[in-house]
């Protein structure tokens, strides 16, 4: 796959959804070693997607979804300063059923409805990389996802506070 100049670090985010730690338990000792302090633990699947999808944060009242696009929208305006934008886009988007397919293959029933927030911020992490390489608030998620754990929303008023995120338990 050709996907620019960062072409190696896009690849790895399709290699993490055909093989990652996609939601992947985590034992009492992995649990002891998360940086509580970089994150807001989120325990249970269902408060978290309230977070996801309802909850409010920040003074502005903003919404999970209000900041991905928020961060997203910053992506594209380095995104069309980039030669090959239209290729790189291109390329990303013919590949967006394959990455729909490799993530569905490997959720369980009880996260099946986090399919579309999954793929939409692996595929964010894909074009934030192809576009500026690996930095950012889409690489933050992206190492997020690496853990094993879903980010699920913000605590505090962006950009200062944490994200939340489920950490699946055994």
């Amino acid at each position: 796959m050709n996907f620019g100049k960062y072409s190696s670090q896009v690849e790895e985010v399709y290699s993490f959804a055909n093989s990652g730690p996609l939601l992947t338990p985590l034992s009492i000792e992995e649990q002891s070693e998360i940086n509580r302090d970089q994150f807001a633990m989120v325990k249970y699947l269902e408060e978290a997607e309230w977070h996801a999808w309802e909850d409010t944060f920040g003074s502005e009242e903003e919404t999970w979804t209000d900041l991905r696009e928020l961060n997203m929208a910053e992506v594209l305006e380095k995104a069309f300063e980039e030669e090959q934008f239209t290729q790189i886009k291109d390329h990303l988007v013919n590949h967006l059923p394959q990455l729909t397919r490799m993530v569905q293959s490997r959720l369980g029933d009880e996260y099946f409805d986090l399919l579309d927030d999954i793929v939409g911020d692996l595929h964010n992490a894909a074009f934030n990389r192809a576009i500026q390489g690996p930095q950012g608030f889409f690489e933050d998620l992206f190492k997020v996802y690496q853990q094993g754990a879903w980010p699920c929303g913000w605590e505090g008023n962006y950009p200062e506070g944490k994200l939340m995120v489920h950490f699946p338990l055994l």
